[in-house]
């Protein structure tokens, strides 16, 4: 085994000292610093692997689209209704805004989706308990969500979804003069930011279940 450093250990590597990083990259770094080094600074690929229907982050950018959509009619509509049978129908059809949205069919980076029966199943999963009697989908768990908080939320009434959000080398607050600004250090996006009467509420939304550290 040779002792020679490489680029594959970081020599020589350009940039490794980051000016501009994403919430994602710091998260990436933290949970294992030489996947940081591969990703975003060797840029090494991972062999792709033809997926039948959604892959992990596609499942996870659908979801999150949903949930997004859900929130944006509430607040855009002023909708108060608490009624299940009403926000299910919403919700269904939301979803099929989603599955059929641009950022969907076109995803950034990845090849145009081409429809397959795999991607109407995981639909028709996310959709579980909306409209039958299955066993309750997230969807579905979603909405139960939204009625048992829609009056501390105020029904979204001072909500943000997608809030994006920047930090100056300093860590502190930084305000983004336009999309082309590179002046920040740090950037990222926020799923769901409510603002309540005593607290604000900072919602990260993920697809898998997560281990308590209660």
């Amino acid at each position: 085994m040779s002792e020679e450093k490489t680029l594959y250990d970081g020599n020589g590597v350009e940039g490794i000292k980051a000016s501009h990083l994403s919430a994602s990259q710091i998260n990436s770094y933290l949970s294992c610093p030489l996947r940081y080094l591969y990703s975003n600074k060797v840029k090494l690929q991972a062999p792709t692997q033809k997926e039948e229907g959604f892959d992990v982050m596609e499942q996870g950018s659908l979801m999150h689209l949903c949930y997004e959509l859900f929130g944006r009619k509430i607040k855009d509509n002023h909708i108060t209704s608490t009624e299940k049978d009403e926000l299910y129908e919403l919700m269904y059809q939301v979803s099929i805004e989603a599955y059929n949205h641009k950022d969907t069919r076109e995803p950034k980076y990845q090849d145009p989706m081409e429809e397959n029966i795999h991607h109407k199943i995981f639909l028709s999963t996310l959709q579980a308990g909306l409209r039958d009697d299955r066993n309750l989908g997230l969807l579905a768990k979603f909405v139960d969500y939204y009625i048992k908080n829609a009056k501390e939320f105020h029904y979204f009434k001072n909500t943000e979804f997608e809030k994006e959000f920047a930090l100056d080398d300093e860590l502190k607050p930084y305000e983004l003069k336009d999309k082309d600004d590179q002046n920040y250090f740090i950037k990222g996006f926020i799923d769901r930011f409510d603002i309540l009467e005593k607290h604000i509420n900072i919602i990260d939304y993920k697809s898998k279940k997560m281990k308590s550290t209660g």
